[in-house]
């Protein structure tokens, strides 16, 4: 090979060999950043599995375990999970109600739909049809909050892992009752405080 043959190969193997490397590496953490995407969807879903009871009273160790396993999904501590000011954040909100409609849902025409007293968990029964309303991202009510930390058709969408196809779900509803806190409040007690000062949060 001459002196130019060899300049030329070099230059190829730097620049274009070097473009066609990271092209494979590139491809190749894709493929490895897909699988880890369907193993920690896996993962998700065995452990939604675990977590299918209708109400997780505040203060239960059903609560904490409930939140224990969503804590590492929402990226906060696992100590938040007993943390006193969730809980009476989760009492406050739903009494630990999965799926629980915003008492709007009983006021005005989704009052006339659904009933006067849809947000009453003896009537659970009956909330999978706002559930089904939201997911179509259908507005029928003054708020569109439900679940565990009452969030809005619009943070389900931000914080459940499974977006709004989580409403109703006990694992999507704590990863996402956690995330909000963190998102907005940092922290549990200052959730809390907000809380106790406007009646909201």
């Amino acid at each position: 090979m001459s002196t130019d043959e060899w300049v030329n190969f070099l230059n190829w193997l730097v620049y274009g060999g070097g473009a066609l490397l990271a092209i494979g590496l590139w491809r190749k953490q894709s493929k490895d950043s897909k699988q880890d995407k369907m193993q920690t969807n896996d993962a998700f879903q065995v452990l939604k599995a675990q977590y299918q009871d209708e109400q997780y009273k505040p203060y239960s160790d059903e609560a904490k375990r409930l939140f224990a396993a969503a804590a590492p999904y929402a990226q906060v501590p696992a100590t938040w999970s007993t943390q006193r000011e969730l809980h009476r954040l989760l009492e406050k909100e739903s009494a630990g109600w999965v799926g629980i409609p915003n008492y709007t849902y009983g006021q005005g025409n989704a009052g006339k739909r659904f009933g006067s007293d849809i947000s009453k968990p003896r009537n659970r029964d009956r909330w999978a049809l706002v559930h089904n309303e939201l997911k179509q991202g259908i507005v029928g009510a003054r708020s569109t909050a439900t679940g565990l930390g009452q969030l809005l058709l619009g943070n389900t969408k931000k914080y459940y892992p499974e977006q709004d196809r989580g409403i109703g779900d006990a694992l999507n509803e704590a990863v996402g009752f956690l995330a909000y806190v963190k998102d907005r409040y940092r922290t549990p007690e200052r959730a809390l405080a907000f809380h106790d000062e406007k009646g909201w949060y």
